[in-house]
Parts: C-alpha cells; structure tokens; sequence
C-alpha cells in the first residue's frame, strides 16, 4: 500500500472516530443538559452532512439546479438543520435517511416554476417530484 492510500484510508478511519465521538458528545449533552457542548455537537453534525444537504440542491431535476440555487440551498440547509434539530436518538443509525427526508420536505416547497429538460429547455408540461425525477403534468 503506498503511502497516499494509507493516509486516505487512515483520514477515513478518523473521519469515522471524530463522527461516532460528535453522536456520542450530542447525546451526552442532551443528558447532562449542557447547552454550550449541545450546540456545538449540533453544529458538527450539521457539518459533516452539509455536503450531502448541498448536493441534494444541486441534483433537483437532471442536474439542473432550481431557478434560484441558492435558494435551493438554503432549503436544503434549513432541512438538514431542522433534521439535526429533531434527532434524538444517541447515535447516528438511520439519521441520514431522517436528514434527506427532511431535506427533500423543504426543497419540495420550492417553487418549480420551471423545470428544464437535460438540454436546459424548459418543460412546462413537467413537475419536481421527489427525488428530482421529472413527473408528467396533469391535462
């Protein structure tokens, strides 16, 4: 193994550690009622998945973002909060399916005023659904 895949593998690893320590910091807090280390184990959660949050924006519909990606965005950002927000269990199994849920709720409140073909042509005749899977319009 050379030395660039053991350092890759060891940052996994660590990446990994610092992830299970954050749950196990977040729950604690909850305990203890520790608002200052909550807040901050909430803030390191919200983190560690913003890059999920973000490329969930940025995928709505064929890889076209929404009219506004920064409004995509910041939805999918307020979700993954809102996500973060509303967990209470003491460790992080099942949390991203609960996090892309609640990412998906907000940037289905975005308005799809249009949807743009892989081409950038706007089809009318098509809607947002979840998962950015194009939907015909109903007649």
């Amino acid at each position: 193994m050379t030395p660039e895949h053991r350092r890759e593998r060891d940052d996994r690893v660590n990446d990994a550690a610092a992830t299970k320590d954050v749950w196990y910091v977040l729950a604690r807090a909850r305990i203890e009622e520790a608002p200052r280390t909550l807040a901050a184990a909430q803030d390191a959660v919200f983190r560690r998945y913003l890059p999920m949050a973000r490329t969930l924006a940025n995928s709505l519909c064929w890889g076209n973002r929404a009219e506004d990606p920064v409004e995509a965005e910041q939805a999918a950002e307020l979700g993954l909060a809102q996500a973060v927000l509303g967990w209470r269990r003491p460790d992080s199994g099942g949390f991203e399916v609960f996090a892309r849920a609640s990412i998906t709720s907000q940037l289905r409140r975005l308005p799809a005023a249009s949807v743009a073909d892989p081409a950038g042509h706007p089809r009318p005749d098509r809607q947002l659904v979840a998962g950015g899977e194009p939907s015909r319009g109903q007649s």
